[in-house]
């Protein structure tokens, strides 16, 4: 790992993914769609595991479940 508290992802601990747990994304990216400019610091968010059945209804035949990992708030249809 990176260090004791950061590591990669890793799809050989699948118990670790399970759905309705969340994982922490950090990164460099931008935090406002309205105001694209980088931030200087390390971000940092919680974001929900979601079950891979929910991705693969929404994206089909493209969610990969042995190399893609289903996250954050899925969009809801308007009503």
């Amino acid at each position: 790992g990176i260090s004791d508290s950061i590591e990669p992802v890793s799809f050989d601990e699948p118990a670790s993914w399970d759905a309705d747990s969340t994982a922490t994304v950090i990164g460099w990216g931008y935090v406002d769609v309205n105001y694209p400019i980088r931030p200087d610091n390390l971000q940092e968010a919680e974001i929900p595991i979601v079950a891979d059945s929910a991705c693969a209804d929404r994206i089909g035949i493209d969610f990969e479940s042995s190399s893609m990992l289903c996250a954050g708030k899925l969009a809801t249809s308007p009503a």
